[in-house]
């Protein structure tokens, strides 16, 4: 009995030791990795991979219920199975990269053109909008000379950037378009080769799922994988209900923004409604992001105007707030304010705006992994899982010692 503690006990000491060691090594790679920019080149590298699976994520609800549609349709002509799975799967990807791609160019070849002229209007009449702003300010701060005081500065700075801007633009177009170029044309390829990259992914997905189950359940034990999966699903549920429920929520928002500034003759409405829609996508503070730079276009264009669509998307954002976006996307996150605004900080300030899209979907998927853990540990202490239990609750009852004291008495 001694020699089977002293060997267990070894071997634990054994493991933790390896452990350790693994995490060093770890930790001296990972530290190396970020001092040689190892991950930035290896995204870089591997960026049509990834923007494959994106694809191959976002067109899968699409390719499933094409796949049953065909299914239905040609279960009773095609009776060998493997046959009918092939041509169903095959016809269910095409038609959704068509609908997908379609979708796509149809919303650029809608959108692209109007934003084009009022960008064009915009750069065009920018001076004289500057002036107009600066006649206005004059006429209303002419009794203040406190209020003059302060904004001359600010005049002033913004009549010196009015009187570079077209040498300034000039100059960094020039020296950018090559860039530019370079870029465009690395991107197209990135998608061309994401595209080929999700549809390998979509045709074999069972397999290529299937592969991955097979390695956790080879090196790790089968309870621990089973949690794994159960994770993966709930994350997948996570996820796919916050993106779709904030596309929907946003789609809305810039309709009903735009519906709103041309009812009011509104200058800029296709411009700022799309601004207003795709930064809606962030979660509370994406209708400032887009707010506040579209009040100051319609402000320079017309102060007044600039006003009622303040007051405008005031109301807007307050229904989305209140009652758009709960009814649309509930509780699929399960965070509360807080936590939401930490991620989107926390995301925003590592990875930028794509930070600031996942960040919440993200930590409340780590949410969840930690509410299972707890539990399971919670569950081990015979305590209880319920979080109001511990609001009042000051100090719990060590199980231990009441079992010590049940057996003094």
């Amino acid at each position: 009995m001694k020699k089977g503690s002293e060997a267990a006990g070894t071997k634990k000491r054994l493991r933790l030791w390896t452990v350790a060691l693994g995490v060093a090594v770890v930790a001296i790679l990972f530290r190396f990795a970020l001092e040689n920019h190892v991950f930035r080149e290896c995204l870089e590298i591997l960026q049509p991979i990834t923007l494959g699976l994106i694809f191959a994520y976002l067109l899968n609800p699409l390719m499933s219920l094409f796949e049953r549609l065909f299914h239905l349709a040609f279960g009773k002509i095609i009776k060998k199975e493997t046959l009918l799975h092939k041509c169903c799967r095959g016809l269910a990807i095409f038609f959704s990269l068509v609908l997908g791609i379609g979708v796509v160019a149809m919303i650029i070849y809608m959108i692209i053109p109007e934003l084009y002229v009022s960008i064009s209007s915009l750069v065009s009449d920018l001076p004289k909008q500057i002036e107009h702003a600066i006649q206005w300010y004059n006429a209303t701060v002419d009794d203040y000379d406190a209020l003059r005081a302060v904004g001359d500065g600010l005049l002033n700075s913004a009549m010196t950037w009015v009187k570079t801007i077209d040498t300034g633009m000039l100059l960094n177009t020039l020296m950018k378009f090559t860039n530019g170029a370079y870029l465009a044309v690395k991107t197209a390829l990135h998608v061309i080769v994401g595209i080929i990259v999700a549809i390998y992914v979509l045709s074999s997905k069972e397999v290529l799922l299937a592969q991955i189950k097979k390695c956790f359940y080879a090196f790790l034990e089968a309870d621990k994988v089973n949690r794994m999966l159960r994770t993966v699903r709930q994350g997948h549920k996570i996820m796919s209900r916050f993106i779709i429920g904030k596309l929907i929520d946003s789609a809305i928002i810039g309709v009903l923004c735009f519906v709103v500034m041309a009812i009011f003759r509104l200058p800029y409405a296709l411009l700022v409604s799309v601004v207003v829609g795709v930064t809606n996508v962030i979660p509370y503070f994406g209708p400032f992001i887009g707010a506040i730079p579209s009040a100051a276009l319609i402000l320079l264009k017309n102060p007044i105007q600039g006003l009622y669509f303040i007051v405008i998307i005031i109301i807007i954002q307050q229904l989305d707030g209140n009652l758009i976006g709960p009814k649309i996307l509930g509780e699929s996150t399960g965070l509360s304010p807080f936590w939401v605004m930490f991620a989107i900080t926390l995301g925003g300030g590592m990875f930028g705006i794509l930070g600031m899209l996942i960040g919440v979907p993200v930590l409340a998927i780590l949410f969840f992994i930690l509410r299972e853990i707890s539990h399971v540990r919670l569950s081990e202490k015979k305590m209880p899982l319920s979080t109001e239990a511990y609001v009042t609750m000051t100090e719990y009852p060590d199980p231990t010692e009441e079992n010590h004291d049940d057996e003094s008495v």
